[in-house]
């Protein structure tokens, strides 16, 4: 809801796809979006998603931003996520 139906932004929640996006997490590890998901949203109650919910918002932006999808469903291990590069598919 914050970040737009297409992921833009809207006011001061950035944008999760584009150019904007992958100037902030290009070349970041995917446990890195992760780890800010977990402690930053959602903004009214911060850390009050589960992990499985945190992996799954994660997946749904990367696939938003047409990343690869893998064999497996996104795991929610951090020492699994950090082998994972956000890398741009332009």
């Amino acid at each position: 809801m914050c970040h737009g139906p297409s992921l833009g932004g809207v006011e001061m929640a950035p944008p999760l796809t584009g150019a904007e996006f992958y100037s902030n997490w290009s070349d970041l590890a995917v446990s890195e979006l992760l780890q800010r998901i977990n402690q930053t949203m959602p903004q009214a109650m911060p850390g009050s998603l589960s992990r499985r919910q945190d992996a799954d918002i994660v997946a749904f932006i990367l696939s938003f931003n047409k990343a690869p999808a893998g064999q497996i469903e996104l795991p929610t291990d951090a020492d699994a996520l950090k082998t994972i590069r956000i890398v741009p598919t332009d």
